[in-house]
């Protein structure tokens, strides 16, 4: 007689369970790293929408759980063009779920004062 095993079988959405954060600063010239985390059966995919020149983006996917998935998202060459809000998109047959992030330039606001106007300016 032939044993009998039951597998329990479940696919589900992508649920974004971590990111880098909301807000990720970095330097111009120099390289950031964007990180989306999702879970999800089955496998999960990322896509962003950036910003930018694209030849300087490197876009990785790996496991990294029983369900869980990262997608990471590389700029080297940081450029003033880059900054903005990237998007992450994390997809498979079930469904998909999005998270978003604001890169900007490192550094401590400080307001400089003109006679006729204040701004801003990163230091």
């Amino acid at each position: 007689m032939a044993a009998y095993q039951e597998s329990a079988c479940f696919e589900f959405a992508p649920e974004i369970a971590d990111s880098t954060g909301s807000i990720v600063a970095g330097d111009v010239g120099g390289s950031v790293r964007l990180v989306c985390r999702a879970e999800g059966v089955p496998s999960v995919s990322f896509s962003w929408s950036p910003r930018g020149d694209p030849r300087r983006f490197l876009s990785r996917e790996s496991h990294v759980g029983t369900t869980l998935w990262e997608g990471e998202l590389e700029i080297t060459g940081l450029e003033p063009s880059d900054l903005g809000n990237y998007s992450c998109m994390a997809r498979n047959e079930m469904g998909r779920a999005e998270s978003s992030v604001l890169l900007r330039l490192k550094g401590r606001r400080q307001f400089r004062y003109h006679p006729y106007s204040v701004y801003p300016v990163f230091i």
